[in-house]
């Protein structure tokens, strides 16, 4: 008699062998699984629609806050001319990071020449790379709701959305290259894995890192039979570190990127960096979660971990070899001194979460192949399970720390990128696109976030916050002032934010005084200014009265509010409230200062706030003459979407230095200090029937 076939899934042989199925088990009509065949592909090209759709909105809105979208699209735009070189960055675009990628990118640009067509190939890049994550499923785990249900929690993993919503970068077309090289390689498909792993290392110099362990990876679970594959992946990636450290960034950069100054505290150079690493393990460990002597950060290094294993059930942990393979990314990021990088917000996961996901993937088949069962269907129903279990973590993420979530922005980690517009959003928006209308179409442009990707096609774009901070972003070579060939200024002086120093209004003086700019249009702190000029009102200068008579209200012993304009009684949503306030310098001023309006509806509800940079950080207090009385307007929009009623219009003045510390400004009166600072301007009445001006 023949002994019954063994139905039991046959065990893994080794970290990167697949789980499968029993041989016996009975072959299913060819049309029977389609639906769950064809599920991946659907939610990829779901995802893909909502991830461009809201890249679109962000666009309309001006909410891409960063400059790396213009560096991108401005490198499309120097390539069709025959150009290496970035005015926004001021050097040659592969010298700060070798993206080779673009080149590719340039025939489609040159066919739709918009910055959302890198938005939109983002977007698939990011989206699809579920159906290779899902094919990897379909081969390891059974379940025919499997691969759908992996492919759906990787486009909720909140770090998925973070990534695909925060600018462009090329380093997401190396993540999903990589998560399909993976797949390539379990699959034995060596020679497709490489062609894969070339376009990842086009990407970003640090995919190299990447590739390296891929080897290891090959090595470690084939054995012998891996070795040629690992020495190939190895050799490609060696070519590309030589490549990009060795020749293309000490041809075309001189300083203007040194991102060695993140890894400061760990040595001079990238050399003493390596070497205080290598010698010193323990406390690189202790830096992947924790940072010394500040407590914020290591809550935040602590929450990146929770925030990208919670919502994948911690499963990479059981397939450490394959958990393994994007630790240098991650190495790198946490212990830098720059804490974006330590959260999961920005797109310092674009090489991890692809691949963490597929680690998920072989750490359930471990898993479930240590189950003793004798059903295959059993096994089936335990993985789809496990995967229903991780689409419940990976949505309930989302709805936690997703791109929708409710942030506190004054928190340390937070995005600093809004993924929605809200009324206030959709209120300045009409007032930037009349603003650029107005931005000349020929000669040089110094530009803030939101209007840089708008306005690439000339000689010469600079980067506002640049000029602000004096230096070259992730480098501290002085950032050369734009003196002649600028034809306009354009930027929300109140989105400079921490890119404000004392020494700004030097040099935002100086490059609009030399090239002759005058103020054509003002909104709220977003300024204009053109040769030609045209602006009726002022923005910050002496005070027409020749003596306000008011003892006023004196802050940090340095500056006095002497008086103040009173709001409109009655205003609509989307107008300006105009606000003039009178003040004295009668000491030296250290710090800059910020005027918060608040518009508070009666009970104490608070319905908007504005920080507007006293003197547009352009004249701050600083260099105001002692004595002198000086008018400063503040300026605050009426979000679209303010309910009609009465409101009370509030000041809290606050400050912050140059080293990073910052505070309220400490008032000499005690009923205002009683009030936590608060003065009230005056009352408004929003009216939906009032005109808008």
């Amino acid at each position: 008699m023949a002994r019954a076939r063994d139905r039991r899934p046959a065990r893994a042989s080794g970290p990167g062998a697949p789980t499968r199925l029993a041989v016996g088990a009975p072959a299913a009509p060819p049309l029977a699984g389609m639906p769950a065949r064809i599920a991946p592909w659907l939610l990829a090209t779901l995802g893909f629609a909502i991830v461009f759709g809201l890249c679109v909105v962000k666009w309309r809105f001006y909410l891409y806050k960063d400059f790396d979208l213009a560096i991108f699209s401005e490198a499309m735009v120097r390539l069709g001319q025959g150009s290496l070189h970035s005015t926004i960055r001021g050097m040659p675009w592969l010298a700060d990071h070798a993206s080779f990628v673009m080149f590719l990118l340039a025939p489609l640009y040159a066919l739709v020449p918009h910055p959302l067509t890198l938005l939109l190939v983002q977007s698939a890049a990011i989206t699809l790379v579920a159906v290779p994550l899902a094919r990897l499923a379909r081969r390891m785990l059974p379940g025919a709701w499997v691969p759908a249900l992996v492919a759906a929690t990787y486009l909720l993993h909140p770090s998925v959305l973070h990534t695909a919503l925060f600018e462009f970068h090329p380093e997401t077309l190396g993540g999903a290259a990589l998560a399909v090289a993976l797949v390539m390689l379990v699959e034995r498909r060596d020679r497709a894995a490489c062609g894969w792993t070339v376009l990842a290392l086009l990407a970003k110099e640090d995919a190299a890192l990447v590739v390296l362990m891929l080897a290891a990876f090959v090595l470690v679970s084939r054995g012998r039979a891996g070795a040629r594959t690992a020495l190939v992946l190895a050799s490609l990636a060696l070519v590309a570190l030589v490549v990009d450290f060795a020749v293309v960034r000490p041809l075309g950069n001189r300083g203007q990127s040194d991102y060695t100054t993140l890894y400061s505290a760990w040595g001079p150079d990238m050399g003493a960096v390596l070497r205080s690493m290598a010698t010193h393990p323990l406390e690189v460990v202790r830096a992947l979660f924790d940072t010394a002597g500040d407590p914020v950060d290591g809550a935040i290094k602590r929450s990146f971990w929770l925030t990208m294993m919670a919502p994948v059930l911690f499963l990479p942990l059981a397939a450490p070899l394959e958990l393994a393979i994007p630790l240098p990314i991650v190495v790198a990021h946490l212990t830098s001194s720059h804490p974006p990088a330590h959260t999961p917000y920005f797109h310092y996961t674009a090489l991890v979460t692809p691949l963490w996901i597929a680690a998920a993937v072989m750490g359930s088949a471990h898993l479930l192949a240590r189950i003793p069962t004798r059903r295959a269907g059993s096994r089936a129903g335990a993985a789809t399970a496990l995967w229903a279990a991780a689409l419940v973590a990976s949505a309930a993420g989302q709805w936690r720390v997703g791109p929708f979530a409710s942030f506190d922005h004054r928190r340390s980690g937070s995005p600093t990128e809004v993924a929605w517009p809200s009324g206030y959003d959709r209120t300045l928006a009409a007032v930037q696109d009349s603003i650029l209308r107005r931005v000349p179409r020929d000669g040089g442009v110094v530009a803030g976030f939101g209007f840089l990707p708008r306005v690439l096609r000339r000689e010469r774009v600079d980067a506002l916050h640049h000029i602000a901070r004096g230096r070259f972003t992730a480098s501290t070579r002085s950032y050369p002032l734009p003196l002649k060939g600028v034809d306009a200024l354009v930027g929300d002086m109140s989105g400079l934010g921490h890119f404000l120093e004392l020494g700004s209004a030097v040099r935002l003086q100086a490059v609009i005084d030399s090239n002759h700019l005058r103020p054509a249009m003002v909104s709220e702190d977003v300024v204009l200014f053109t040769r030609v000029g045209g602006l009726s009102e002022r923005l910050v200068g002496l005070a027409p009265e020749a003596k306000v008579d008011s003892a006023g209200l004196t802050y940090d012993r340095a500056l006095t509010l002497l008086a103040w304009g009173d709001p409109p009684a009655r205003i609509a949503p989307g107008a300006e409230i105009r606000l003039p306030t009178y003040w004295r310098r009668i000491a030296t001023v250290d710090r800059l200062y910020t005027m918060q309006l608040y518009l508070v509806r009666p009970g104490g509800h608070i319905e908007h706030v504005h920080g507007h940079p006293m003197g547009l950080g352009i004249w701050p207090p600083d260099g105001w003459p002692e004595g002198q009385v000086m008018e400063d307007v503040a300026r605050m929009r009426v979000p679209l979407d303010t309910e009609p009623g009465p409101y009370e219009v509030y000041l809290l003045l606050g400050w912050r230095r140059d080293d990073g510390t910052e505070g309220p400004a400490v008032p000499d009166s005690p009923a205002i200090a009683s009030a936590r600072g608060f003065v009230h301007l005056g009352s408004i009445q929003v009216a939906t029937g009032d005109a808008m001006p």
